[in-house]
Order: structure tokens, then sequence, then C-alpha cells
């Protein structure tokens, strides 16, 4: 793959995320989990250099997993799954991906969920449920 195509290809998956937030955030006044969870599904896929078709009960872990797979095919430097953080309990790359991911979301769709919930979120669909909850009105 080159450069070029490379680059094209984290911008698309970087303006669907926008467009997925941006989505969920207009739904905020009246929303429907349903819809909910397909933004954040959709969001978290781009995030991860994902399909939307991915199963939205696969483990967050496994798409992270999958997300480090994706970045090292695209030739994306990118810290590899064996690499671990010296100073974060030893934690992997996937499990900082999904912290990350976590801190992106909060951000992107003006929700305020602690800490402890999302600590415990395994998978898009719980993660959409968590958004929708803080959402309602």
């Amino acid at each position: 793959m080159f450069r070029k195509e490379i680059k094209e290809q984290l911008l698309m998956f970087k303006n669907e995320a926008k467009a997925q937030a941006e989505r969920a955030c207009a739904l905020a006044a009246s929303p429907k989990e349903a819809e909910l969870k397909d933004c954040v599904h959709r969001y978290v896929c781009a995030k991860f250099f994902l399909s939307p078709e991915t199963d939205p009960e696969r483990l967050l872990y496994n798409l992270a997993c999958d997300s480090i797979e994706q970045a090292i095919n695209m030739k994306i430097p990118i810290a590899k799954e064996s690499e671990t953080a010296t100073t974060c309990g030893a934690a992997g790359s996937a499990a900082v991906k999904v912290a990350l991911l976590m801190v992106a979301l909060r951000k992107d769709f003006h929700v305020d969920i602690p800490s402890e919930k999302l600590a415990f979120i395994k998978n898009t669909n719980e993660l959409g449920h968590i958004v929708f909850e803080s959402m309602r009105p």
C-alpha cells in the first residue's frame, strides 16, 4: 500500500468516526437506543480501522487487537501488541487502545460517563447502552 493510499484511508476512518459522533450528538435531544448503539459501534470500528460489519458483540479488547493487526498490515507505525508499557502495570498496546478509545468517546460524544462504568464494558453494544443512558434526558 502506498503512502498516499494509507493517508486517504486514515482520513476516511477519521471522518467516519467524526460523522458518527456528530450523528449521535444530533440524536441526543430524543435518543433512540438502537440508533445510538449503531453510532457507537460504527464510531469504534472507524477509530480502530475496522469494517462496520464487525460483530457488535465482539470484545473490545479483541477489536483493539484486530486494530493493531490492521494498522500493521496498512504499514502504519504503531506499537505492536507484544510491546508493553513500563509504568502502567505492563498494559499491552490493545489495552491502551481501549482506554484511549474510552477517553475519545467521552469527548466526541459529549458524555460524562464515570471511568468505573467504562472499565467493565465488554463490547460496542454495552458501550452504546451506556452512552444511551448518559444521553437520555
